[in-house]
C-alpha cells in the first residue's frame, strides 16, 4: 500500500511538471543501465523527495548512476552530499588533468571524501563538491570511523602530488606528521 501511495505521488508530480522539464528529466532516466533501473527507481519509491532533486538538477542522475557503479548502498546514494560529490566525479573525470592546481585539489578531497562516506566513515568537517570552492591549508578531513575511531585525510589529485617535505625554512613540519597535524587549522 506504501508503495503505491508513494507512486501515485510521483506521477502527481510528473503531471505538475512543464513538459520541457519531463523531457530532460526523462533523457537522464534513460541514461540508467537498463539492469539498474529497478534499484532506481526502488531508490525513488524508498525517498520520494529524490524525485525532487533530480527534477531540480537533472544531472544528479549521473551521481547516481556513479554511486550505484560504486557499489553503494541505498543510504549513501540517496545522501544529497554523496550525489552532488559523485556527480562532480562524473562530470569532471574524463577532463580533470587539464584544470588548474586548486581544481585538482578540490577534485582529490571530493574523491576522498566521497570514497570514505561510501565505506560507512562521519565526515567531521564541511563537504564540498564544487571544483571551484576556495582552498584553504588547513586539514582537508578529520572522519570517524564506523569502529568510532578518528581518521585524518589529506588529500590528493592522483598523479600530481605528494605529501610535502619538512621545510627548515618555514620551519614547517612533515605534511601529516604528528607535529604537522597539531598544527593545523581545524576550520575548514
Amino acid at each position: 500500500l506504501e508503495t503505491t501511495k508513494v507512486g501515485k505521488q510521483i506521477v502527481d508530480l510528473f503531471r505538475s511538471l512543464p513538459f520541457a522539464e519531463i523531457k530532460a528529466l526523462l533523457k537522464k532516466f534513460s541514461e540508467v543501465p537498463l539492469a539498474r533501473m529497478q534499484t532506481f527507481f526502488a531508490d525513488l519509491v524508498a525517498n520520494p523527495s529524490l524525485l525532487g532533486r533530480f527534477i531540480n538538477n537533472p544531472n544528479l542522475v549521473d551521481g547516481w548512476k556513479k554511486l550505484d557503479e560504486l557499489g553503494a548502498d541505498r543510504l549513501a546514494r540517496k545522501s544529497a552530499a554523496n550525489l552532488d560529490q559523485a556527480t562532480t566525479i562524473s562530470k569532471h573525470a574524463d577532463n580533470i588533468s587539464s584544470a588548474t592546481n586548486v581544481q585538482k585539489g578540490n577534485f582529490g578531497e571530493i574523491g576522498a571524501d566521497l570514497d570514505l562516506n561510501i565505506k560507512g566513515y562521519e565526515s567531521l568537517q564541511p563537504r564540498i563538491a564544487d571544483l571551484n570552492a576556495p582552498g584553504h591549508n588547513g586539514i582537508d578531513g578529520v572522519y570517524r570511523a564506523p569502529d568510532g575511531g578518528f581518521v585524518i585525510v589529506e588529500g590528493k589529485y592522483t598523479g600530481s602530488a605528494s605529501l610535502n617535505s619538512a621545510d627548515p625554512n618555514t620551519g614547517l613540519a612533515r605534511q601529516m606528521s604528528d607535529e604537522w597535524i597539531a598544527t593545523r587549522s581545524w576550520d575548514n
